[in-house]
């Protein structure tokens, strides 16, 4: 009976570490030299088309991480490529609010920092 136990056990584990691994499949590291991200999600939008690009405005706590001026900060898709942003404020605090390009169907990206 205690080998059934062990054997149960392994398997819920196992499962606990695919569950836990299945939201990072697809989305690799931009750069190691960039320490910290956070995802943002937009949601489903319909392109303006205006002039320039289609903008997402977020405020988001940094943890004390940036660099005074955020010039240690970049935005990217999930696929890792890097968009045009623009830092709006800094503070008070930790936080941060910048404003970066977003592309019609993709609806995750990251700011690196």
């Amino acid at each position: 009976m205690r080998s059934h136990s062990r054997k149960s056990r392994g398997l819920l584990v196992a499962a606990l570490l695919l569950a836990s691994s299945a939201p990072l499949a697809g989305q690799t590291w931009w750069n190691l030299a960039w320490q910290y991200r956070r995802e943002v999600t937009v949601p489903p939008f319909r392109p303006t088309r205006l002039a320039g690009d289609d903008v997402a405005v977020v405020t988001m706590p940094t943890g004390g991480m940036i660099e005074g001026d955020a010039a240690d900060v970049r935005v990217t898709t999930s696929l890792g490529k890097q968009l045009p942003f623009r830092v709006l404020m800094v503070g008070p605090g930790d936080r941060i609010r910048l404003a970066f390009a977003i592309k019609p169907k993709i609806r995750n990206y990251f700011v690196y920092f």
